[in-house]
Order: C-alpha cells, then structure tokens, then sequence
C-alpha cells in the first residue's frame, strides 16, 4: 500500500481488463482532497491510499464484492487495533497501581469509596474507548478510512480522567 497523488478525484476502483483476459485493478480507499501550495500558488490535488494488483484473473464485479480483503486483511486489521487499544487501557490504569484495566474496573462496589469511584470511571472510559474503536475499525472495513497508525488512533480515544 502507498499514497498516491491524483490531479482529479480518483475511482476508489480502477479495473483495466488486458487483451490476454486478465486485468490489471488499482484499489484506493481514504480519498481526499488537498489544496498543497506549489511555487506561491495553492493547487488542489486529490490523496488516497493506494494498492495495485496485476494480471488477476478476478471480474470487476468480484473485485467490487471483496474490496477490503483485497486492499488489506481485515481479520489482522482487527487483530492489530484491538490490541493497540488493549495495550492503551492497560498502559494507563498501570500507572494509578492497577494490574490493567479487567483489575480496575472489578473495583465497583468494594466499600471503599477511592476504589468505588476509580472502578466506575474505568467501567465508563472502558466502554467510551471500545466504542471509539470499533467505530474507527468499521470505517477501516468498509474502505472509508485507511488503519490509523498508532499515534492516530490513540489521538482519537477518550483520555481516562481520574
């Protein structure tokens, strides 16, 4: 996968079937628009993540239908955010002497007030950051959005607030 630059909006699929009968098919997902300065002019340009596979022998239609397991595998897509997630969560109740955040969020009822009310914040943020994420993973699959790296996708979780 690579960026690629366009001077118009590209297709998020562009197939070109070869004389031998195979095609060659460019698949495109994050498309937007840019305006990047050039010389002291600002130009617009169109971005998008980019992969390319040649000389299939797949229909367009069957390209269509496949379009995220043929731009990335979406079971370690899944795999790799989720734990990036897990990791954060567990990272950040470490730090306040939990074990991780399955140990912080047992602390609800407990009868000590302190554990009470960290236990319960986790419980919320715990939730609020799983939603986030799989609402960021959806974007991935259905082709709306690139994988965020890391740095990206933890920007746009909920912070826990102790």
């Amino acid at each position: 996968m690579y960026k690629a630059i366009f001077t118009e909006q590209p297709q998020r699929i562009k197939y070109m079937q070869k004389p031998n009968g195979k095609a060659d098919v460019w698949l495109r997902a994050d498309i937007k628009q840019v305006i990047v300065e050039h010389e002291g002019t600002e130009c617009i340009q169109w971005e998008a993540q980019e992969t390319f596979a040649g000389d299939t022998d797949l229909t367009l239609a069957q390209v269509e239908a496949d379009f995220f397991n043929l731009f990335v595998e979406a079971d370690k897509v899944q795999r790799e955010l989720t734990a990036m997630v897990q990791e954060y969560m567990d990272k950040a109740v470490m730090a306040r002497g939990y074990d991780g955040i399955l140990s912080a969020c047992s602390y609800v009822d407990t009868g000590v007030e302190k554990f009470d009310t960290e236990g319960a914040k986790c419980r919320e943020w715990r939730s609020a950051v799983w939603a986030k994420c799989y609402e960021v993973l959806d974007d991935v699959l259905q082709g709306n959005r690139v994988i965020p790296t890391s740095e990206e996708l933890l920007d746009m979780l909920p912070k826990l607030e102790w």
